[in-house]
């Protein structure tokens, strides 16, 4: 039993070494110098530099980064507030046509992003959204808004009959039943895919690409713009990306308790 322990032990410690060291060429990148970025054998022990840094803030990146946090924020807010009803209602309500609405809502979400690039870009040309931090809200309810319905009608659908019974006989109104019991009743679930949704607005790189020009760039497409044709500035990528992972990586660790539950629960059971 302790050499299977041991084995456990070992075994998870060089999964977490083979995950982890990416991460840490990341992070250890960005307080580099380029000479000991690329030095051969890797130096392992050096004096930080933050000149990368000092670059970034300096210039527009704090600028990108708001972007993203404002439009992540708003299509988080937008998907939650159009989601968390219909995903009550989709788990509740009986009518004609729910299955097909249920598959349908379900397709959107398997479309490839791509797929959609160039009529998104067309309508938005058309109604004067390109580079528009309310046309990156709207387009991001593409792929947020079918998850968020899906994971929490299933969350709904663990709410008991008898408390929604119990409130409706009480005098309260269906939207009474749902603020009071099953709003707080599935508030776990909730919080799961409000933190789910952010990381994808927050991670989205396509349709931002396509539709953002200058004023509604994000920092995911920032990054890109440090690759040139003659030179790549890998100490400014990996200060970008470390600077645009921090946020994502401490929600996560805040609501990791909810997000496990969010990634398992709430499983399709239509």
């Amino acid at each position: 039993m302790r050499l299977r322990g041991s084995a456990v032990a070992i075994l998870v410690g060089l999964l977490l070494v083979y995950f982890l060291l990416p991460l840490y060429h990341l992070v250890t990148m960005s307080v580099k110098t380029d000479v000991q970025t690329f030095a051969s054998p890797p130096v392992w022990i050096f004096q930080p530099v933050w000149d990368h840094y000092r670059v970034l803030l300096r210039g527009k990146f704090p600028g990108f980064l708001a972007n993203s946090l404002l439009v992540s924020a708003g299509s988080v807010l937008v998907t939650m507030a159009l989601g968390t009803p219909a995903a009550f209602t989709l788990a509740r309500a009986r009518f004609r046509g729910r299955r097909v609405l249920l598959l349908a809502i379900l397709g959107t979400r398997m479309l490839p992003p791509i797929s959609l690039a160039l009529p998104v870009f067309l309508a938005y040309l058309r109604l004067g959204l390109l580079d528009n931090r309310l046309g990156l809200v709207l387009v991001f309810l593409t792929f947020n808004l079918p998850l968020v319905v899906w994971l929490l009608k299933g969350f709904f659908d663990e709410v008991p009959d008898s408390l929604l019974e119990a409130a409706r006989m009480d005098g309260c109104s269906i939207l009474g039943a749902f603020v009071r019991i099953a709003v707080p009743y599935t508030s776990p679930g909730i919080l799961a895919c409000t933190i789910l949704a952010w990381i994808y607005a927050w991670n989205e790189f396509t349709f931002t690409l396509i539709l953002a020009r200058r004023d509604a760039i994000t920092a995911t497409v920032a990054l890109a713009s440090f690759f040139d044709l003659e030179k790549v500035a890998w100490g400014s990528i990996a200060a970008g990306s470390t600077m645009t992972m921090l946020p994502v990586v401490l929600f996560s660790l805040l609501g990791r308790r909810f997000l496990i539950r969010g990634l398992t629960g709430g499983a399709l059971k239509e």
